[in-house]
């Protein structure tokens, strides 16, 4: 059985007087991540690996220009069309709704980011 590691966390509440070359990886959720690409050495240098949510369009062409290794997509499309049908159904057919509702992720990298 190999021995577990344990990894430094720290969280920060805006990508301020980063310094990226302190890490190993970084996950940046919404807006720090563009303050995070921004902080990144140029091209060709080491840097930390990055892991991000939301493929909104900025953040899809940072991961095809690998300033991002990983996205972390949230299916907006299923989560907005899920709320409205537990609202109708609540509303309209007096359901109760669940007390949990599962919603898939999609995970993409470089080489499965759409065009």
């Amino acid at each position: 059985q190999a021995e577990r590691g344990w990894a430094e966390v720290a969280v920060a509440e805006s990508a301020e007087g980063f310094d990226p070359g302190a890490w190993d990886g970084i996950f940046a959720a919404n807006a720090a991540l563009e303050g995070v690409i921004a902080s990144l050495p140029p091209e060709g240098e080491p840097r930390p690996a990055v892991i991000g949510y939301d493929l909104v369009p900025r953040n899809a062409e940072a991961l095809r220009a690998g300033r991002i290794d990983c996205l972390i997509s949230q299916k907006p499309e299923f989560q907005a069309r899920e709320g409205i049908m537990l609202l109708y159904r609540s509303v309209v057919l007096g359901e109760l709704p669940p007390p949990r509702v599962e919603a898939p992720l999609e995970i993409f990298l470089k080489e499965n980011a759409p065009a």
